[in-house]
């Protein structure tokens, strides 16, 4: 168990834990009922979460994990989507690895463990909650709310799309302060997504964009991955759009690796080409890379 703390924001007390790594996790519908149901059977964690290699599955009580970049003002953000194609989370090599970078760079990170298994409609109500809450609490997470993205895995990245496309959509019913502020994400981080097209290269209906509401994009995919047709249509149908979009498609490399090493094969410069993305877009500072 880790330690119980409380922050003051300016409606409402902000209560979390903070784990041995000196992360910080706060439920995501604490001050209100949650809508829509969890799952039918007790939690399961399995893995090693020292080494990045956490799985969960079973999730009724939604959270955010906090990986604070070390900043004297307000630093960017994002919300990391882990995939498990519902059922489950990747939630190490897919969630709290690719935060332990980012952090590195000056980019705070929040791991988003999200109502699974076949649970869409509660994973979706917890992404919508996950944004509104870390804007609500920007202040005392020192946070720039208009700096706020998102990033998905797999079935991560098809919440992550659906979440950007639907952000006008009131999906549960507003209660709280914390409803009351925006779940846009600013930027979207696609990595290997599944579930957003079709074998005809056709966009799935509930992701649908346009250059007026969808924000800049990044896309990291393989040839081989048995899910390329669900990032490639969702690539062309961002360019189709005029929306800001870098995309890389690996010859080989397949599905699910995660920031799993892989210095074999030409995918491993993934999170390297992201970093540069995203310095392009001043959201993290390249300097700040760690001394090898």
């Amino acid at each position: 168990m880790g330690t119980i703390f409380c922050l003051f924001a300016a409606e409402n007390k902000l209560k979390g834990e903070i784990l041995k790594d000196g992360s910080k996790v706060f439920k995501l519908w604490q001050g209100r009922d949650m809508p829509g149901v969890g799952a039918k059977a007790p939690i399961k964690i399995w893995g090693d979460d020292k080494k990045d290699d956490l799985s969960i599955t079973n999730v009724s009580i939604p959270d955010i994990r906090f990986f604070k970049a070390e900043s004297k003002t307000p630093t960017p953000a994002v919300v990391i989507a882990p995939g498990g194609a519902y059922g489950g989370l990747a939630y190490g090599k897919e969630g709290t690895a690719l935060a332990k970078l980012l952090v590195k760079y000056g980019m705070s990170a929040f791991v988003l463990k999200y109502r699974v298994p076949q649970n869409r409609e509660g994973a979706y109500q917890d992404a919508q909650r996950a944004l509104r809450f870390v804007r609500a609490h920007a202040k005392s997470l020192n946070i720039d709310p208009t700096r706020l993205g998102m990033a998905g895995f797999s079935a991560g990245g098809h919440l992550t799309c659906r979440t950007s496309s639907n952000f006008k959509d009131e999906i549960y019913p507003h209660k709280d302060f914390i409803d009351k502020f925006s779940s846009k994400p600013d930027f979207l981080i696609l990595i290997y997504p599944a579930y957003t097209g079709n074998d005809e290269l056709v966009l799935q209906p509930d992701v649908p964009v346009s250059a007026e509401t969808t924000p800049p994009c990044f896309i990291a995919q393989t040839m081989d991955d048995g899910h390329l047709k669900d990032g490639l249509t969702y690539f062309l149908a961002l360019k189709k759009a005029g929306v800001k979009v870098e995309a890389h498609f690996y010859e080989e490399g397949g599905h699910g690796y995660g920031m799993r090493d892989r210095q074999h094969l030409p995918m491993r410069t993934w999170d390297e080409l992201l970093l540069n993305w995203l310095a392009s877009r001043k959201l993290v500072n390249l300097e700040d890379a760690p001394q090898k």
